[in-house]
């Protein structure tokens, strides 16, 4: 762990041990410079703080960017925890970044845990997947089951009810094999503790590419078709989602709604699109660029 000797990080020590992570203090291998003459070669990955003022010193900030980058020299994997109301150097870009307090162990849970999953995903110290343009094959065949999904007749003696769940979890399986073929990592069905109870989330994504700014995506799926008020209801469930942990990009995808709606909202950022919207996008731009391009127009106020 790299932080200033100034700021408290118990509760982050805490959430580390719960997730079976071995917690190392930076400052006692080596502080600043040092840390590249210690025998890290071991080490899985790390977490950094960079604390809000007033809590924060030149000092001690200078010494947690040398540490960071001496990490990233060694090509370790860092989460970089960056707390509010702060913004995230432009020299982090390429880390994995979270905004949050390094005291608020909801939103510490559910980060931490994701950055070790994607670690599991990627593999510790292989350079990040890029994301990708959907090639033709790839895209022709998302557009073939889908199409298949959509016309798949119920049968004899099967009821309307587990032809609906049947279409529900092809349909879900489509699009994490989507977003997967764009070069995301994504993990499904996550849960974390919160301090209200169990939160669940119907997947976390993180692109490659985007972690600087993007962070953790939480993404909801609600497959089938939507009138507006459905949509709204979806949004506030994803918006609560991502309130408690701290998320700052959510992603709401669905099967189909009863007019269009292709939107942005802000506060935090959440882009809203159906299956054959997210697949047109993808044939022309990469994921990463598409959850840029729409928190860049929110940002903008388009």
């Amino acid at each position: 762990m790299i932080a200033p000797i100034d700021v408290d990080v118990r509760v982050l020590s805490d959430v580390l041990t719960d997730q079976g992570v071995e917690v190392l203090v930076a400052s006692e291998l080596g502080a600043g410079v040092t840390l590249a003459q210690a025998v890290i070669d071991e080490v899985d990955c790390a977490v950094a703080v960079l604390p809000s003022r007033p809590t924060r010193s030149l000092e001690g900030l200078t010494a947690v960017f040398i540490e960071i980058g001496v990490v990233a020299g060694r090509r370790i994997p860092i989460l970089v925890i960056v707390e509010p109301p702060e913004v995230p150097s432009p020299a982090l870009a390429g880390a994995t970044i979270v905004r949050a307090p390094v005291t608020h162990a909801d939103a510490l849970r559910l980060h931490v845990r994701m950055f070790m999953l994607s670690l599991t995903y990627g593999g510790a110290r292989q350079e990040p997947h890029r994301p990708l343009v959907l090639d033709t094959a790839l895209l022709a065949g998302f557009k073939t089951r889908l199409e298949v999904i959509r016309n798949r007749p119920q049968s004899r003696g099967e009821s309307g009810e587990k032809s609906s769940v049947d279409r529900g979890f092809q349909l879900e399986r489509l699009v994490y094999d989507v977003l997967s073929g764009a070069g995301a990592a994504i993990t499904t069905n996550v849960q974390w503790a919160t301090s209200k109870g169990q939160r669940e989330a119907d997947a976390v994504a993180f692109v490659p590419g985007t972690e600087s700014v993007l962070g953790a995506i939480i993404v909801e799926l609600k497959l089938r078709r939507l009138t507006e008020d459905d949509l709204q209801r979806a949004e506030q469930q994803l918006l609560t989602n991502m309130n408690a942990g701290r998320v700052g990009f959510g992603l709401l995808v669905y099967d189909e709604l009863a007019t269009v709606a292709f939107e942005v909202r802000t506060s935090p950022f959440m882009l809203a699109l159906s299956v054959d919207e997210l697949i047109a996008e993808l044939e022309h731009v990469p994921l990463g660029e598409l959850l840029m391009r729409a928190r860049n127009r929110a940002v903008h106020g388009v």
